[in-house]
C-alpha cells in the first residue's frame, strides 16, 4: 500500500478530469475531479532507437471514496497510463491498483497526494497520452488524454534531457525507481515550491559532448537563469563541469527561499569547452513564498 510503481514538455500540468462516458451521465455538472503530471524523457544506450519516458502522476486522495474496513478507512484505486500513435493504436501501457489506510479522514494531510511513476520505453514521435484512474469502491472512472512528443536523442548534435525539478536530492545506491545514475530524486508532479523548501533542486542529462580518451578535455559550463513572469533575471548561476565521457548528469541546488510568489521560468545552457557548441533547455515552476509578499 502507498507504494511508487512503475514527454512531451516537461511542465507539471493541472487537468480538470472528465468522467468516463457510463458514469457522466449519473454525474453532476459540478463533478470535477484534480490531476497532475511531469514526463520526462531520457537517453539509454542499452535501448537503442527508444527514448526513456519516465511518467509521474499525481491526485489528491480526497477524490476517492473511503469506505470503512475494521478499524481504519480504505480506498482502493487503480490507475492505468498508456501511449497511443497516431494511428490510435496501442503502443505501450502500464496499470498500478494500490489500497490507501487511513485512521481519519477529514483535514488528513496524509491524503493530500498520491504520487506515482510510470517508465516506459517508446520511439521518438507523437503521442497521445492517456490516464485512467478508476476508484475500486465505487466502480467511477477519471480519464484525461494529451498529445506527447517524444524526443529523439538518436542525434549527434549537443543536446540536453528535459529538466526535473524536486523539494530535495541526494547521492544514492539504493536499488529504487527514484534513483538515476546515483541520485534519488524525490518527485515534485506539481513543481510547486513553498518558503520551507529553501532551495530547488534540478536534475538532468547532457548528450554528445565532445570527449576524447587521447588528450585532456576541458570540461564544460553550466549556467542557470530563474526568470520571473515579465522577463526580468532574478537568479543566475553557472559551475564548469568535468566530463566524464560524452554524457554527464548535471544536477543543482538553486536559492528560492527570497522569490516571491508567482510562476518562474528555469533555463539551463550547456556550453561544451572544447569546441564551444551551445545547448539550452527551460522549464516553469511555481514559488508559493507568503513570507516573501
Amino acid at each position: 500500500m502507498k507504494s511508487i510503481f512503475p514527454l512531451f514538455a516537461s511542465v507539471a500540468v493541472l487537468f480538470s478530469l472528465t468522467r468516463d462516458a457510463d458514469a457522466r451521465a449519473n454525474s453532476n455538472g459540478g463533478d470535477r475531479h484534480s490531476y497532475f503530471v511531469d514526463v520526462l524523457t531520457y537517453n539509454r544506450a542499452e535501448h537503442p532507437g527508444k527514448t526513456f519516458v519516465e511518467v509521474f502522476v499525481g491526485f489528491p486522495l480526497q477524490q476517492l471514496k473511503f469506505a470503512r474496513s475494521a478499524s481504519t478507512y480504505r480506498a482502493r484505486y487503480q490507475l492505468a497510463v498508456s501511449f497511443q500513435n497516431e494511428k490510435r493504436e496501442m503502443v505501450q501501457t502500464a496499470m498500478f491498483v494500490d489500497s490507501i489506510d487511513a485512521e481519519a479522514l477529514g483535514s488528513n494531510p496524509s491524503l493530500n497526494l498520491q504520487q506515482l511513476r510510470f517508465p516506459f520505453y517508446v520511439s521518438p514521435g507523437n503521442y497521445a497520452m492517456e490516464c485512467k484512474l478508476t476508484d475500486l469502491n465505487t466502480a467511477s472512472g477519471y480519464h484525461f488524454s494529451v498529445n506527447a512528443t517524444v524526443a529523439d536523442y538518436n542525434i549527434s548534435a549537443l543536446v540536453i534531457s528535459d529538466l526535473q525539478l524536486s523539494h530535495a536530492m541526494s547521492r544514492s545506491q539504493e536499488n529504487s525507481s527514484l534513483v538515476k545514475n546515483n541520485w534519488r530524486v524525490e518527485p515534485n508532479v506539481l513543481r510547486t515550491f513553498a518558503a520551507e523548501d529553501r532551495h530547488l533542486h534540478i536534475y538532468a542529462e547532457i548528450y554528445n559532448l565532445d570527449f576524447r580518451r587521447d588528450r585532456v578535455n576541458r570540461g564544460f559550463i553550466a549556467a542557470f537563469f530563474i526568470r520571473d513572469e515579465t522577463g526580468r533575471d532574478v537568479f543566475s548561476t553557472e559551475q564548469i563541469n568535468q566530463k566524464p565521457g560524452p554524457a554527464s548528469v548535471i544536477t543543482a541546488r538553486l536559492p528560492i527561499r527570497d522569490l516571491e510568489s508567482g510562476q518562474y521560468k528555469l533555463i539551463l545552457s550547456v556550453r561544451d569547452l572544447d569546441t564551444g557548441a551551445r545547448v539550452e533547455k527551460s522549464t516553469h515552476f511555481c514559488i508559493s513564498n507568503p513570507l516573501a509578499l
